[in-house]
């Protein structure tokens, strides 16, 4: 059975982003696909700050990714940058930490106006960590998504853009 880790980049215990990697984790738990998360507000933020690679928190979360056949990373936009606790996270990891892996990033945003730098910036951070294999992103406007009890809602999505998700359980690499 495939294994996907999930990582939620956002600050906020109720985000968007959160919402939707909890529908992506439902859509493929009902696809028989396993999966774990890494919630980047959860880790202990003087790890994070201080860059101690070495701690059980960061440790369990790189173990996590090293077990994974795919990673789903959804973020939120402010500024056109993402999170800077996402990009903490990400400077504990291994140069080859999503290498041979599918990725698959989703970002939330206010305005289209963001995708283009935000795409740009956040794919050369997946691939300074190796990533090789990216599924073309899905980039939400927060208007898209209605939270209600942290179900979601998306609206006005078109179909790719909620299923690339779903895609992993059809990647040749997991047809083992």
């Amino acid at each position: 059975m495939p294994k996907i880790v999930t990582i939620a980049g956002c600050t906020s215990p109720i985000s968007r982003a959160s919402a939707v990697l909890a529908h992506v984790h439902k859509a493929l738990a009902s696809a028989a696909v396993s999966t774990e998360s890494i919630a980047v507000r959860r880790l202990p933020s003087e790890d994070l700050l201080l860059g101690r690679a070495y701690s059980a928190p960061v440790r369990q979360s790189k173990t996590l990714i090293e077990g994974a056949d795919g990673i789903v990373i959804a973020a939120s936009v402010c500024k056109a940058a993402y999170n800077g606790g996402l990009k903490a996270f990400f400077d504990l990891l291994p140069s080859d930490a999503f290498r041979g892996k599918i990725i698959l990033p989703i970002v939330l945003g206010t305005s289209p106006l963001d995708f283009p730098a935000m795409d740009y910036s956040l794919r050369a951070v997946l691939a300074a960590l190796g990533a090789n294999t990216m599924v073309e992103g899905v980039y939400l406007l927060e208007r898209q998504v209605q939270l209600y009890d942290m179900a979601v809602m998306l609206r006005s999505c078109p179909p790719k853009s909620v299923m690339s998700a779903m895609s992993f359980r059809t990647m040749p690499s997991f047809n083992r």
